[in-house]
């Protein structure tokens, strides 16, 4: 039977949109990480591994973010098996919360493991302090090295301070350095033996320790007997010129009684060091004389019998009649120092005992007597650190077998506070060569009386 005709189907073919600028969706993961420990101590490693799995197939590629207590340890890429590893050293002493994140791909999503907990304590610590070879002598200079060093497992060398000890007193402290070393120089012990140790102090990351106790052993240095029985010795030299009596002397000190008595030092806490005026009786009779000539950077060692120290009376707790030891460093001296210019501008320096020059001024050359006169303007100022004073009135003085042939104008203080200032003038009585002097007395210490010659010709 023939069969019946159909309509033909329309057949619509699929279509496609290109896949271009939409966004496909990323196969999920899944973090782990597991440590090698539940515990260590400060800078022992600690090895940290993270374990990524996908959810689907796929190249599993991109890096991983260790943290601890949300703050980065390093970032680091994925090897062939989905993990990576870290060995820490850095973990905070505490608890830490260590977290594994995968940063994810174009093709795989983010994840973050579960915490784990790790518990850091205190790394523990050796120090031993540098052998004592030397046999110092009261006053010298000695150094004094401790070395901290992490023990086992701990491998960052300690950072923070030492404190170096005689007996149970501390007699200094010093910072670690990256080595692990600390340094102390120490010139202030009393003769006879010292119990000498270093001691390191704890910190967050490391237990306090302490070296063995080494003996140090303080003798007496080979004195200079001066008159009235002070007794000295340099026990380190210094530089540049010597103190004379007038300046004043920046001081570091530690006097002791004979029985090893500290009674007082400018080192000890709080402390500032001592200034002075050299030779003014502002200090005992044993230090103005025993200072003499010292040097910055020098070091003495002053004896003091009674009579030069605080004598029959004693003060505070120097008794009467004490005998005193005293380790002294000059650390600076101030001194005024007396300078004179004349010429253009004052420019031209006028030295103490100097002839006369035609340049600076103090030569006036040829004036005819009775003429008016040639005129010297002079400036005076302080080339030195401490205050300049003048120690007679006038300030400056004019003498000399012909001074009536020249007028002086009294020195005074030019309006900036700097210098001062004061005027010659020439004006010759007699023909031929007339000279006199000029005199500024000041507390310069070494030109107490600073004078020049001034000399002009009457015509």
């Amino acid at each position: 039977m023939p069969q019946k005709k159909r309509n033909a189907a329309t057949i619509i073919p699929p279509t496609f949109e290109p896949l271009e600028g939409r966004t496909l969706l990323s196969a999920a993961t899944a973090t782990a990480v597991v440590e090698s420990s539940a515990a260590s101590v400060y800078s022992q490693p600690v090895l940290i591994t993270a374990t990524v799995t996908p959810k689907a197939a796929g190249t599993l590629a991109g890096t991983v973010t260790f943290k601890s207590n949300g703050s980065p340890i390093i970032t680091l890429p994925l090897n062939a098996a989905h993990q990576a590893s870290v060995s820490a050293k850095s973990l905070a002493v505490g608890i830490d919360k260590i977290t594994a994140i995968y940063n994810g791909s174009s093709t795989f999503t983010a994840s973050t493991s579960t915490a784990v907990t790790h518990t850091v304590t205190a790394g523990t610590t050796k120090t031993t302090l540098a052998a004592l070879t030397l046999a110092p002598v009261l006053g010298q200079f000695v150094t004094l090295t401790a070395t901290v060093a992490p023990l086992s497992p701990s491998v960052w060398v300690p950072a923070g301070t030492v404190q170096f000890l005689d007996g149970a007193a501390v007699i200094g402290t010093a910072t670690l350095n990256s080595a692990g070393q600390a340094t102390f120089t120490e010139s202030q012990l009393f003769l006879g033996t010292h119990s000498i140790s270093a001691a390191y102090v704890a910190t967050s990351q490391y237990k306090a320790s302490k070296s063995a106790v080494q003996s140090l052993v303080i003798k007496k240095p080979v004195m200079t007997t001066l008159a009235g029985g002070l007794q000295i010795a340099t026990v380190h030299v210094g530089t540049g010129l010597g103190a004379v009596a007038g300046q004043y002397l920046k001081m570091n000190y530690t006097g002791y009684l004979t029985n090893g008595t500290k009674f007082d030092s400018s080192l000890n806490p709080g402390r500032t060091p001592f200034d002075f005026k050299l030779g003014a009786g502002q200090v005992i009779k044993g230090w103005d004389q025993g200072l003499v000539g010292i040097k910055v950077g020098e070091q003495r060692v002053l004896i003091i019998p009674p009579a030069l120290g605080y004598g029959a009376t004693g003060q505070g707790s120097i008794p009467p009649n004490a005998t005193l030891y005293f380790i002294v460093q000059l650390l600076a001296f101030n001194t005024s120092k007396l300078i004179v210019g004349g010429g253009a501008n004052f420019a031209v320096p006028v030295t103490n005992n100097e002839s006369p020059l035609t340049t600076n001024g103090t030569n006036f050359g040829t004036i005819k007597v009775g003429a008016s006169g040639a005129v010297t303007k002079f400036a005076i100022g302080n080339g030195g650190s401490a205050p300049l004073m003048f120690t007679a009135h006038p300030w400056v003085q004019l003498s000399g077998l012909n001074a009536a042939d020249f007028v002086l104008t009294p020195a005074v203080v030019d309006p900036s506070g700097n210098f001062a200032t004061f005027t010659l003038t020439f004006k010759p009585k007699a023909k031929g060569q007339r000279v006199a002097k000029i005199t500024i007395p000041s507390n310069d210490p070494l030109n107490p009386n600073f004078s020049f010659q001034i000399i002009g010709v009457g015509a």
